[in-house]
């Protein structure tokens, strides 16, 4: 863990996103993997770029490979699938936002790939068809025309078009893992999500390590930051001993 990811700063983080939506915590773990000298608004990044900076971060934590546990939908029995950062790293997409612009329903469209922002603007709508809508409003634009007045609503070959290109340009941002089902022989596909997958892992960590605080706190006296400036190795050292 580097100086920059003390464990200090990851419970901070991990303080500041507990009970917060999906995407907050998102946004949270990103501003540990963004550089120190990132200047653009974290909720404007692509949403595959933050997927692969996560990625990255999941690596440098908690190593390359990965576990999850599933319940396959043909048997429902417990399925335990592993997986590599590198082979969830899916080609890089743009790494800025405008996609080239295409001709649909008789008009001229410019279009760039969604981010956080956008993201939260659909968040209080719960029908899909309108959150889609909403989405891609924000993100289209007639080429010299308004960006988000569409007085009828996208024209359905639109958002087709516009769903394909955003798919085609960055799949980081909709990734589909394979699995298989060693009881029934089902193989599926389905999503994965890193913003879940790695704030799983951030919570368990963090609830660890805030009981061996607690333990070491009740026993020896020591602060919490003297606490996290001890080695994991000493830490568990100390544990060990209080359990003998």
């Amino acid at each position: 863990m580097t100086k920059s990811l003390s464990p200090l700063r990851l419970l901070s983080a991990w303080e500041r996103a507990y009970g917060r939506s999906p995407l907050v915590k998102g946004l949270v773990l990103l501003s540990l993997a963004a550089p120190e000298d990132h200047a653009a608004p974290l909720e404007q990044v692509p949403i595959g770029v933050r997927d692969r900076a996560l990625l990255s971060l999941r690596r440098l934590l908690f190593g390359e490979e990965l576990t999850a546990v599933v319940a396959c939908p043909n048997c429902d029995e417990k399925v335990e699938l592993g997986y590599s950062v590198s082979n969830l790293c899916a080609d890089a997409g743009p790494t800025r936002g405008e996609l080239p612009e295409f001709d649909a329903a008789g008009s001229r469209w410019r279009l760039r790939l969604p981010c956080t922002a956008d993201l939260l603007a659909t968040e209080p709508l719960t029908d899909h068809a309108a959150r889609r809508q909403t989405l891609l409003a924000r993100c289209l634009s007639r080429s010299g025309g308004p960006t988000t007045e569409f007085a009828s609503g996208i024209p359905d070959e639109v958002v087709d078009a516009a769903t394909t290109r955003l798919s085609e340009a960055d799949p980081q941002a909709d990734l589909q893992v394979g699995a298989d089902c060693p009881g029934c022989r089902h193989v599926w596909t389905m999503p994965f999500d890193i913003v879940s997958f790695l704030w799983s892992e951030l919570d368990a960590w963090a609830q660890r390590l805030l009981t061996e605080i607690h333990a070491l706190a009740s026993a020896y006296g020591w602060s919490e930051r003297d606490i996290l400036e001890l080695s994991p190795w000493r830490r568990q050292i100390y544990l060990e001993m209080l359990r003998r």
